[in-house]
């Protein structure tokens, strides 16, 4: 080339060079395909209620407790007038927020281990209900905190037992 059409060429605006096209759309197709999966993997990971059929039955009779609202809340006899294990005074549950964004995950820690290794079923459906919700935050889900507060050998007990289907689900989870 001839200085007249480097000098040319250097009046022009640069454009933009077809690898670094071709590298930055294969960026984005990669970064918004990681996006997606974790979106559905966080989708998977709150268990709604509507989910598909469940074959196993453990599966079918956890579907139907939630559906029927007995695990989320509302399973609790209100007689003795103080509030159940993760519960407030209305009856709505006070570990709902456990995995939102910015709240303190493990502030109710000690009383969902107290439900766990009591004896009530209903409270321990719903404590390890909230101990799986604990474990399904989707960054930095507090693993060790768990197995040190000790409830894994009690999950395991669950497991053992055939008398609540929808608590071996949860334990299982």
């Amino acid at each position: 080339m001839s200085s007249k059409e480097v000098d040319r060429k250097k009046g022009f605006k640069k454009s933009i060079d077809a690898e670094e096209g071709r590298r930055r759309r294969e960026e984005t197709t990669l970064q918004i395909r990681k996006t997606k999966k974790d979106t559905r993997l966080a989708k998977r990971r709150q268990m709604p209620v509507g989910a598909g059929p469940v074959n196993t039955p453990a599966g079918m009779a956890a579907t139907n407790m939630l559906a029927a609202g007995q695990v989320g809340g509302g399973a609790f006899p209100q007689s003795t007038g103080a509030a159940p294990m993760g519960m407030d005074a209305t009856g709505a549950s006070a570990v709902g927020a456990v995995g939102a964004p910015g709240a303190n995950k493990l502030e109710n820690l000690p009383q969902m281990v107290a439900g766990v290794m009591g004896e009530d079923p209903a409270v321990q459906t719903e404590c390890t209900t909230q101990f799986r919700r604990l474990l399904s935050i989707e960054k930095n889900p507090p693993i060790q905190q768990v197995i040190d507060s000790g409830v894994v050998p009690r999950f395991v007990e669950f497991l053992q037992r055939d008398d609540n289907p929808a608590l071996q689900f949860e334990a299982a989870w």
